[in-house]
Order: C-alpha cells, then structure tokens, then sequence
C-alpha cells in the first residue's frame, strides 16, 4: 500500500516513465557498459620485426659506456641528434623531450636512445652539455658518442638498411622502436601524431615482449 500511495504521489509523467521498458533497458546501458567497455577495447598487434640491430658498445653524456648489453630487455626509441646542427637534430631532440615527459607521466619504462651523427666535435663533455640544456634524464635517455666508425656502422648497419628511402636525409629524421631483443619495430614521424604512434605503438611492443598492459 504505502509503495502504491509512493507511485500515486510521483506526477504522471514520472508514473509514465517509470513503467516503460525502454526506460530501464536505457538505464541498464548506462550501468554496465562503461563498466564492460576495457573488455570489448580492441588493443592492436605489436608492430612486426624487421630485422635486428647489430651490438653496439658507445659512451653517454656522463662518460660512461652504453650500449645493447645496458638496452637488453628493454623497448626503446632511437634517434639521431648533433650538438652543432640546429636542424634536423633539435626538431629530434624535441620530438625525444615531449617523449621523455609522456612516458615519465605514464609511467611506462621505454628507453630514449639518440646517436651523434658527428662524433668527432660531439665529445663526452659536449653532449653532458647538451644533454643539460635540453633537460635530458639520464634514467630515461641517453645520448651516445663514439668513433667515427663505430656510429657509422650503427646508423648504417643498424637503421639505414631497415629504411625505405635510404638515399634521402630525410628518411633520417623519423624516430625507430627497438624492442629489448634488438629487434627493429618501425619507424615514425616528430610531428604530433607521429610522437603519438610512437607512445602507443611501444607499449604495444612491451605488452608483446614483456606481457605487460
């Protein structure tokens, strides 16, 4: 009676909408399908293999040796910088900066690798330079110098074999996804949906390599 005399009390309108089907089976989706949504999210495969970078031994900005023996297991994003270039080099170091900050904010453990494409003037003491002007993190990126030999062979065996358009200088100013095996992932642009791409596509490789979500 007293939930009869509730009903009577509501205006019609409410009485109405109270009794119609469609109502509830509105609500209901409302209810359970923001709750089951992660279940029916489709996350892409991983982007395939291309072949493996070749073993790498070099120096960081600290002075310290750094190479694939630091970078195993671990998913990484390479590129190129030069201290004395204004350009590509700083649209890279950039593009490596807005990185840095997106995967410290996320959490997500990737590696930020960039090579010197002019080792004979980017010394040790001149990347630490660098690296403290572009306010580089050392736990999360590490710019690397060597011999002239030693980072022509990693430009050249290790990236330009995997590019399309091997001839351009352009086809060098994309950023590459490593994963912790050394396996070559792919590369992408600096612009924003390209450092977007990068950001997810390297957490689909550590979903892959490391059955991490």
């Amino acid at each position: 009676m007293a939930v009869q005399q509730a009903e009577v009390s509501l205006p019609p309108r409410v009485r109405r909408l109270l009794r119609s089907p469609f109502f509830w089976a509105a609500l209901f989706g409302i209810i359970t399908i923001p709750a089951v949504r992660p279940f029916l999210r489709h996350v892409p495969d991983a982007p395939a293999v291309r072949g493996k970078i070749p073993a790498f031994s070099l120096t960081d900005q600290a002075g310290a040796p750094f190479g694939s023996e630091q970078l195993g297991g671990k998913v990484w994003v390479a590129g190129f910088f030069c201290t004395r270039c204004r350009e590509p080099g700083d649209s890279m170091t950039r593009a490596m900066f807005k990185l840095q900050e997106r995967f410290a904010q996320h959490g997500t453990p990737v590696m930020l690798v960039s090579f010197s494409v002019d080792p004979t003037r980017d010394t040790a003491s001149r990347i630490q330079e660098y690296a403290a002007k572009h306010t580089v993190d050392p736990a999360r990126w590490r710019l690397l110098t060597g011999s002239a030999d030693a980072m022509k062979k990693v430009a050249v065996q290790g990236f330009d074999r995997f590019r399309s358009d091997r001839s351009s200088h352009a086809s060098r100013r994309r950023l590459a996804i490593v994963d912790g095996q050394g396996g070559m992932r792919g590369f992408y642009g600096l612009d924003e949906s390209g450092l977007d791409e990068i950001f997810h596509r390297s957490r689909h490789v550590l979903r892959d390599t490391k059955g991490l979500h």
